[in-house]
């Protein structure tokens, strides 16, 4: 219910406007769809808790990347048609294919809610940013996109200073350059999490640092205070 705060955070004006609506439209698109693809890939038709408690949330990180820009309620719903059916189909096929091919438990489905949806984010952002153009954002594409911002001492941005106030010298980025950019930062994302991801695997195993056992994984007593057997 407050997911919209998270994605308007640091939104303001139309920004923030946009951000709040396109995050509710592709949640509740997310949710609706979840559902639906939830009883469909049960043999029985039921629905499945693991599914409902977290795929219906993809669709709020799916759309984080673009909530703030004028992607229409049919563009939200379709991130959040596509995080749904990424989300769900994940906990259904892949996180099995992880756990018993290549031995990485994801017990709390972290890449089904988080990590593929933050992808879908990402390609998105792209995909937006290869169509936002100064015909439909007005001078507040600047503030978008500053790199997309006329170079120092030019003509255009003169004339942008003067519509409205504030915009700073960028890089005179096209379309394409903006793009190729969103690219680049989702793949530097993805090597700095993979790359964490094993430097902590490697700490965790390793004997140096003292790895618990395998009994002591499902023990709560070395870091928790339990009740006695005797009161249990």
């Amino acid at each position: 219910m407050f997911w919209p705060s998270f994605n308007s955070v640091m939104a303001v004006g139309d920004e923030g406007h946009r951000s709040v609506i396109n995050t509710y439209v592709a949640m509740l698109s997310c949710c609706v769809i979840t559902f639906a693809i939830s009883s469909l890939i049960d043999g029985e038709r039921r629905l499945n808790m693991v599914h409902i408690q977290n795929a219906t949330l993809a669709g709020g990180v799916a759309v984080g990347s673009t909530a703030n820009m004028r992607i229409h309620p049919f563009g939200a719903m379709i991130i959040g048609t596509l995080a749904a059916i990424i989300s769900t189909v994940g906990y259904k096929v892949l996180t099995p294919y992880l756990t018993k091919k290549l031995h990485l438990h994801d017990t709390c489905g972290v890449n089904n809610l988080h990590g593929m949806p933050g992808v879908l984010a990402g390609l998105v952002s792209a995909v937006v940013a290869s169509m936002a153009s100064e015909e439909n954002y007005g001078v507040s594409l600047y503030h978008l996109y500053p790199a997309r911002s006329p170079l120092i001492n030019s003509t255009d941005l003169s004339r942008l200073q003067l519509i409205l106030g504030g915009i700073k010298p960028g890089d005179n980025w096209s379309e394409a350059s903006q793009a190729y950019a969103q690219l680049e930062a989702l793949a530097t994302t993805i090597g700095i999490a993979v790359s964490a991801g094993i430097i902590t695997g490697y700490i965790i195993r390793s004997p140096s640092f003292d790895p618990p056992k395998t009994l002591q994984l499902y023990d709560d007593t070395d870091y928790w205070e339990v009740p006695d057997d005797d009161h249990a």
